[in-house]
C-alpha cells in the first residue's frame, strides 16, 4: 500500500513510514508558559466590547481598519489590535460566565451578523437542543464542559464564517475590510469564544486526525520540509485547525483526495497528541466529523514528497516556550504591566484593573486555567 493510500485510509502505519527522514531532535523547553500581556488585553477589550452592546451604559468599544491594520479605541485609547492578535496566546484565552451571558444576550438582540444554526432546526438552538444532538452523537460527552456561547461560537465559525475568522488570526484584514465597527467586534468575540470552548478539558482524545488541504505554496511546502529535517522544528500556526477524526466515507472523497495528492495539488497531514474538541455534534456540517484544533505550536516531525510534488506530513501540537518570541513568553509583572495604547503610551484603567483582578483570583483558578497556564504535557 501506498503512503498516499494508508493516508486515505487512515492507517495508523503510516506515522511509522513518515518518520523514516530521521528522529526528532529538537529540544523541547517545558516550563511555566506565563499568559502574556496580550492575551489579557485580548480578552478584556471582548469583556468591554460586548458589556456596551448589551446596554450597560459603559465606555463603547470601536473598531477601524487602517492600512491594512485592525485598530480598537477604548477609553481614549488605540490599540494594535493586529498585533494583540499576533502576541495573544488563543490557548490561554478564557472568558468568564459574565461574559458568556452578555455575548448570548447580543446574539439574541438583533444586533449580530452571524447566528448559530443547526441543521433541521428553525431559529437560534437552546442549550437542550445542543444537548440533545450531542447525546445522539458518537462523542456524547466530548463537549459538556462548554457554556451555550461556547457552543454557539463554534457552531458559527463551523458554517463559512471561518474563513473571516482564519483570515484575521492569520494576520490578514482583506476578508473583513468591509465589516462596519460593530462587526469587526462581533468577529473578534466569535473566535475568543472558540477558543475559550477549545482550551476546555476534555476526557478523551483522538489518537491521531487527519487533514487535506490546498497546496499554498512551493515555499510553504518548503518550510514544512525543512522544520522536518532539521530535527522536528516548531512553527506557530495561527489559525484554527480542521481536522477529521474518522475515516472518510465516500469512495469518490477517497478518491479525489487520493488523486489530488498524487498530482501535487493537495497536501495530507496527519496530526498526533492532539487537543482540542470533537464538535461534529453541533456543526452546521455534522457529516465532516470533525475535530478542532485551536491556533497552536506545531512541531513538524515527518514527511513524505512524491515526484509530482505532492506531500504527506506528520505534526504534533506542542505547548513550549521552544521558538516564542519576548513578547509572547513574558508574564505581566510591574516592569511589563499590559499592552500599550498607540497614542499616549499609558494603559487603560481596565487593563491595570485586570491585573490586580488576576492576582486576587489566582487562588481560585479553575483546572481549566491552570492546564492553561502551564507548558508542561501532562498538563495538556
Amino acid at each position: 500500500m501506498s503512503l498516499t493510500e494508508d493516508f486515505v485510509q487512515q492507517n495508523p502505519e503510516l506515522i511509522k513510514k513518515l518518520t523514516k527522514v530521521g528522529l526528532v531532535q529538537e529540544h523541547i523547553e517545558y516550563g511555566p508558559l506565563n499568559k502574556n500581556p496580550y492575551t489579557y488585553a485580548f480578552e478584556h477589550l471582548i469583556s468591554a466590547f460586548l458589556d456596551y452592546q448589551v446596554g450597560n451604559n459603559k465606555e463603547p468599544v470601536t473598531f477601524e481598519i487602517k492600512d491594512e491594520i485592525l485598530y480598537a479605541r477604548y477609553q481614549n485609547e488605540i490599540f494594535d489590535m493586529s498585533e494583540i492578535i499576533r502576541f495573544a496566546n488563543m490557548n490561554h484565552v478564557a472568558l468568564s460566565k459574565e461574559d458568556a451571558a452578555h455575548y448570548e444576550k447580543f446574539i439574541n438582540s438583533g444586533l449580530s451578523m452571524e447566528l448559530p444554526r443547526l441543521p433541521d432546526l428553525d431559529g437560534i438552538p437552546t442549550e437542550n437542543d445542543y444537548k440533545e444532538r450531542e447525546k445522539a452523537s458518537s462523542k456524547p460527552k466530548a463537549l459538556e464542559q462548554l457554556n451555550w456561547s461556547e457552543k454557539s461560537a463554534i457552531n458559527i465559525y463551523s458554517g463559512g464564517f471561518y474563513v473571516l475568522c482564519n483570515s484575521l488570526l492569520r494576520g490578514s484584514t482583506e476578508k473583513v475590510s468591509s465589516l462596519d465597527s460593530r462587526q469587526l467586534g462581533e468577529t473578534l468575540c466569535h473566535i475568543a469564544f472558540v477558543s475559550s470552548g477549545l482550551n476546555q478539558i476534555s476526557e478523551t482524545h483522538p489518537v491521531h486526525t487527519f487533514r487535506v488541504e490546498d497546496k499554498f505554496s512551493e515555499e510553504y511546502i518548503e518550510e514544512r520540509i525543512k522544520a522536518v529535517e532539521q530535527g522536528g522544528l516548531v512553527t506557530q500556526e495561527m489559525g484554527f485547525i480542521s481536522t477529521s477524526h474518522e475515516k472518510i466515507e465516500s469512495e469518490f472523497m477517497r478518491a479525489m483526495i487520493e488523486e489530488g495528492i498524487n498530482s501535487g495539488v493537495i497536501t495530507g497531514i496527519v496530526y498526533s497528541n492532539v487537543i482540542g474538541k470533537y464538535i461534529s455534534s453541533i456543526s452546521r456540517k455534522p457529516e465532516e466529523l470533525e475535530y478542532l484544533i485551536p491556533p497552536t505550536q506545531m512541531q513538524w516531525t515527518g514527511y513524505d514528497k512524491n515526484p509530482n510534488g505532492g506531500c504527506i506530513f506528520h505534526a504534533q501540537p506542542v505547548s513550549t516556550l521552544t521558538g516564542l518570541s519576548e513578547k509572547q513568553s513574558r508574564g505581566v509583572d510591574e516592569e511589563h504591566p499590559l499592552v500599550k495604547s498607540s497614542n499616549t503610551g499609558f494603559y487603560t484603567k481596565l487593563m491595570k484593573g485586570q491585573l490586580d483582578a488576576a492576582k486576587n483570583s489566582k487562588s481560585d483558578l479553575t483546572a481549566a486555567d491552570e492546564a492553561s497556564l502551564s507548558s508542561s504535557p501532562q498538563k495538556r
